[in-house]
């Protein structure tokens, strides 16, 4: 094990996962998105962000011939 005691919690809650589904990670997906919604915790969505869009320069006069 490592120093890091979240990352080694994170590595047996998934290890466990994946031993329960029999590491079919679509059943493990169903899991826990249902277990989220479940949840009665609010859950936090940001509206998205909008990339501006990237307009190519015009060819001047002297690049068209």
């Amino acid at each position: 094990m490592s120093e890091d005691l979240i990352l080694d919690e994170l590595h047996r809650v998934r290890e466990a996962l994946a031993t329960r589904f029999d590491h079919d990670l679509e059943a493990i997906g169903r899991y826990l998105m249902n277990r989220e919604r479940l949840e009665e915790r609010a859950a936090v969505a940001f509206p998205p962000k909008r990339v501006p869009e990237i307009v190519p320069p015009v060819p001047s006069d002297d690049e068209k011939s």
